[in-house]
């Protein structure tokens, strides 16, 4: 027996064993490897899957070919072309390289190379039966070449020749003159959206090959930790390609499709740009960052240098910078502001004309700059009011695409160079990261999703101590819960209908039901009376304040500011609503009419998240100085003074009675409860910092109204998937690129 070191495994004895074997489970750091050499490798082998004795079937009839041809079966300029050709069944005809080769030396081969294991020799005794039949024959004389062959047939396929196209013309002219009677509307491109993964965890940040065949991606299973896979659209399971300890991110592929640039984070907290082959192998060092995170890298078109990002001086802001690959020198491309998150997320164009890249400016607005790469001039293209996440160009390079959270939606937009501003893709929802492919019509992008859901948990008034248990619940986001007065019902924010309402339920997360509305809401308060909800309706960037009575399920618009309004709660008399707006330039609290009017402002020094006192005599807040501090304004004369000191999420704030509760805002993220005694200036904690528990976005709490239970919202899960976006040719011949243009 022949074995190749590090290659042989154990499998379960089955059909076509010559010896049982003992079973073995592949290992965790074995399990998505391709291991062994790509012209030789099986379909089933390349996608990572199960294989067995049928594999070295086809490894053999790759070897037997060889043999005979003098040349390798498959053959290509990269690992991931010969494995493309052998995944797509694309097998060399053995006639047309060796003319005189037996034809049924060609039929061996041929059945030995099957794409579907089931369709080869089921075992190698049987090709060994098939090959001494072709000695025999050779030995007679008594056989047939492929090229006899083909002259044989030389006749019949002469007609066949002739009589294809003239079957072809005569259906068309048949469809020709049925379309007048039979005509139907214009059949739009077919597009074909289909998850690529659905792997438990994270997978980010795609990039698809130059020939749109494989997607590299980070994916972080669950372990808090991301490694680098190449997935084969079409297959199952994917390649891990990356070996060394630390996250691995932000891949980029060579522009031949031999190598992937990626990013990983070290000890020191800085991140090193490292180089692997795209199937996986030796990872080779090319330079080491300043700690700007994870801000994406890109290769340039004729495979020199990447753009990476780094700090000009320590202590700056993130600015582009290009790395020559062969010297590992770094030129400065462009100077980050000194506001803002700095540059970010560079994509050369493909033409190799421009390099485009995202400018955070002060939140949230974005900008996409581009860099004439032969004057190295540049421009800002678009001022974006969101995130823009990710971008990479259109195959021809005549405009981008981009992955933004804007006003309240997350998808993907297009932008020209030449034209129009920035316009929503029909695709995209939930999008951060986005890929195309120079040479092929589709798109990857990755869908992130989150499950947030509201707890309980005993509250300040509680006898004993209660458990944390899970209270309100579906597979989308519940978040921002609210108590009503009676403490029979509580309002909170979901998106389990598929867009931002508010709903309602009873006390134990019951009989729930959507208010209706009619615009994106959130931030729901009750009325005194609990006859009426106020909330915040609306995009991101622009809302409103509206309420809804109850009784007869409306909702009326009251403020008619261009800017944010966010509500805080109700006045203890029930005629007025608090809120926190911007449109004086900074968060201000503002108190307008439950009945509508004009509102008042009511702090001059900064506010948000307000709520009026038990008794109607104080108005808490915070304001979003550093360090974020709790204020309290008297009512009777407008004087305020701090409370106290803390870093929390602002939404958390909650006042019950003499009490302040809150979620801290810490950096590893974990969830906790604290509170503060107004008068006892006490501090405490009701719920200890729990490990992996993420806090929920609009981390409100809610005290019952006799202090028994805290509500408050947490992720419970989360993760994303990549999403392939294909686009097939229609009638009239417009594919994914036209149908974005």
């Amino acid at each position: 027996k022949i074995l190749d070191f590090g290659l042989a495994k154990l499998l379960e004895a089955g059909v076509g064993s010559d010896v049982a074997t003992r079973g073995c489970e592949p290992t965790h750091e074995t399990r998505g490897h391709i291991m062994g050499t790509a012209a030789y490798m099986s379909p089933e082998q390349i996608e990572g899957g199960d294989v067995d004795h049928r594999s070295d079937v086809f490894s053999f009839g790759s070897v037997l070919y060889e043999m005979v041809a003098q040349r390798p079966a498959f053959s290509g300029n990269s690992a991931i072309t010969i494995l493309t050709k052998i995944r797509e069944g694309q097998v060399p005809d053995i006639g047309g390289v060796v003319p005189n080769v037996p034809y049924e030396l060609e039929r061996v081969i041929g059945r030995a190379l099957r794409l579907e294991p089931e369709r080869r020799f089921q075992s190698l005794a049987d090709a060994c039966v098939e090959l001494q039949e072709v000695r025999d024959l050779l030995d007679t004389g008594n056989w047939v070449s492929v090229a006899d062959l083909l002259h044989r047939d030389r006749p019949r396929r002469r007609l066949s020749r002739f009589l294809l196209p003239a079957l072809l013309l005569l259906f068309g002219l048949v469809a020709i003159h049925l379309s007048g009677f039979l005509r139907e509307p214009p059949v739009e491109p077919v597009r074909r959206i289909v998850p690529l993964t659905t792997f438990p965890g994270w997978e980010r940040e795609p990039a698809l090959s130059p020939d749109g065949r494989f997607v590299a991606f980070s994916w972080d299973d669950g372990g808090g930790v991301s490694r680098l896979y190449v997935l084969l659209l079409g297959a199952h399971e994917p390649l891990l390609v990356t070996s060394g300890q630390g996250d691995a991110r932000n891949p980029a592929w060579s522009p031949d499709g031999s190598q992937i640039a990626f990013l990983r984070h070290t000890a020191e907290g800085e991140h090193d740009v490292l180089a692997v082959p795209a199937l996986g192998g030796p990872e080779r060092w090319l330079a080491r960052l300043s700690d700007v995170h994870f801000r994406g890298l890109d290769w340039s078109p004729d495979g020199s240098s990447l753009a990476v990002v780094d700090r000009a001086v320590p202590q700056s802001n993130g600015s582009i910078f290009r790395l020559s690959i062969e010297t590992g020198e770094k030129r400065q491309m462009t100077t980050a502001l000194s506001s803002g998150l700095g540059d970010r997320t560079p994509a050369f164009s493909p033409d190799g004309n421009f390099l485009a890249f995202v400018r955070w400016r002060e939140a949230p607005v974005t900008e996409i700059h581009l860099i004439e790469l032969s004057k190295t001039d540049s421009y800002c293209l678009t001022t974006h009011d969101g995130y823009i996440r990710d971008l990479d160009w259109l195959p021809d390079s005549s405009g981008l695409v981009f992955s933004s959270r804007s006003k309240g939606t997350t998808g993907l937009w297009r932008i020209p160079l030449v034209g129009e501003g920035p316009t929503p893709l029909p695709v995209g929802e939930g999008a951060t990261g986005v890929t195309l492919a120079a040479e092929a019509d589709r798109l990857v992008y990755s869908r992130m999703f989150t499950d947030a859901n509201i707890w309980r948990i005993g509250g300040p008034e509680a006898r004993t101590e209660l458990p944390a248990e899970k209270i309100i619940g579906s597979t989308r986001d519940d978040f921002s819960p609210s108590f009503s007065p009676d403490g029979k019902h509580i309002a909170f924010t979901s998106e389990r209908s598929g867009k931002r309402r508010i709903w309602i339920c009873d006390s134990e997360g019951e009989s729930c039901s959507q208010l209706r509305s009619g615009v994106t809401a959130s931030m729901a308060a009750w009325s005194p009376q609990g006859e009426r909800i106020a909330f915040s309706g609306g995009e991101e960037g622009k809302s409103a304040v509206y309420v809804a009575d109850l009784k007869g399920e409306y909702a009326r618009r009251l403020s008619e500011e261009d800017s944010i309004n966010i509500v805080s709660g109700w006045s203890r008399d029930g005629q007025s609503i608090y809120l926190a707006s911007d449109r004086t330039g900074e968060y201000q609290i503002w108190k307008i009419p439950a009945s509508g009017g004009p509102a008042r402002q009511i702090t001059q020094g900064g506010g948000i998240f307000a709520q009026e006192s038990h008794d109607a005599r104080f108005l808490y807040y915070l304001k979003l100085e550093s360090p974020r501090t709790v204020w309290r304004l008297n009512l009777a004369d407008g004087k305020e003074s701090p409370i106290f000191e803390t870093r929390m999420i602002p939404a958390s704030l909650e006042v019950w009675h003499d009490k302040v509760f809150w979620v801290p805002d810490r950096s590893d993220r974990q969830l906790s409860i604290e509170q503060y005694g107004i008068i006892s200036h006490q501090r405490g904690r009701l719920l200890a910092p729990t490990a992996g528990v993420l806090v929920a976005k609009y981390g409100r709490l809610s005290v019952s109204p006799d202090g028994k239970w805290i509500l408050y919202p947490r992720e419970d899960g989360g993760g994303s998937d990549l999403m392939l976006v294909e686009g097939f040719d229609g009638p009239s011949g417009s594919g994914l690129g036209d149908w974005m243009r």
